[in-house]
């Protein structure tokens, strides 16, 4: 059963008080036995929205799959987010956030059969409460998937004006890869790009001195043969271990300084790894401003 939207003049509204539905929102009834997840609720708001509005936000996000970190402002907020055109109206009932703000056409997605903003005004959108890091794993993510362009983001970015958000999106777009393959690879290699620190290749091809393959890194700063490595694996097999330890020994003896970091070190300790990196380069033979 699909989420029905009901109102007391209904002349079948006590119908609607059976056991057998639940209302995942004031106003809509929903099959008991359906799981009460973010589709369910999406669709139930879309329900009571006014014409044109959009799922938009953290929602947006959530159903583009995209990458959000575990904390930042609103984001023990289950609500679903919506966006509606200026000029129109917007409701007020418990259990769904909806404002009203310039929402172009072009800025609007059919996504799974839902009015979504768009990847790129969803990275926009984003910038008011994420930090330029967490905004280029997201921004990563869009791009390696082919959600939208550096162009089409850049477009969103220039169209926005002084809203809330912006320097945040454009400071965040100027640093994207759709190299990048994983959302805590893109966060480590934006914090590198904003210190004063030399930017590294994302994902890059060393070769050993005939020319020969020899492994691909994370990130890496080749004049200086400096690679750093994320180890985001919390299980890994036997087999597995053992090639990697004999790549990062070829990597040494090819005279290569390798760095590993694993998720908890860069969550809890960026300031550090941007300190080891700095030593590093500057045993290379970089010199630090």
């Amino acid at each position: 059963m699909e989420p029905i939207r009901v109102r007391r003049a209904d002349p079948q509204y006590r119908r609607y008080r059976s056991p057998r539905l639940r209302a995942p929102l004031r106003g809509v009834r929903v099959d008991a036995a359906v799981p009460p997840d973010l589709g369910v609720r999406c669709d139930a708001a879309l329900l009571l929205a006014p014409a044109g509005a959009a799922l938009s936000g953290r929602t947006a996000a959530q159903l583009y799959e995209l990458p959000l970190p575990a904390r930042f402002p609103g984001s023990d907020d289950p609500r679903p987010q919506l966006m509606a055109a200026v000029g129109g109206s917007t409701v007020d009932v418990e259990g769904l956030e909806c404002r009203l703000c310039l929402l172009p056409a072009e800025h609007v997605w059919n996504w799974a059969g839902r009015r979504v903003t768009s990847p790129a005004r969803t990275f926009l959108d984003l910038g008011a409460v994420l930090g330029v890091p967490d905004l280029v794993a997201v921004g990563d993510v869009v791009l390696r998937r082919g959600l939208a362009t550096k162009d089409e983001l850049a477009a969103v970015v220039g169209w926005a004006g002084r809203r809330r958000g912006v320097r945040t999106a454009r400071r965040a777009r100027e640093l994207l890869d759709a190299r990048g393959r994983s959302p805590q690879e893109s966060r480590l290699r934006a914090r590198i790009c904003l210190s004063p620190l030399p930017d590294p290749e994302p994902n890059a091809v060393v070769h050993d001195r005939h020319g020969g393959f020899l492994a691909e890194g994370d990130l890496v700063w080749r004049a200086y043969r400096v690679l750093v490595e994320y180890d985001g694996a919390v299980h890994l097999d036997e087999r597995q271990r053992r090639k990697d330890a004999v790549r990062r020994n070829q990597l040494a003896q090819a005279g290569w300084l390798v760095l590993v970091y694993t998720a908890d070190v860069l969550a809890r300790h960026p300031d550090r790894i941007l300190h080891e990196i700095r030593t590093a380069l500057m045993s290379r033979g970089w010199a630090a401003r």
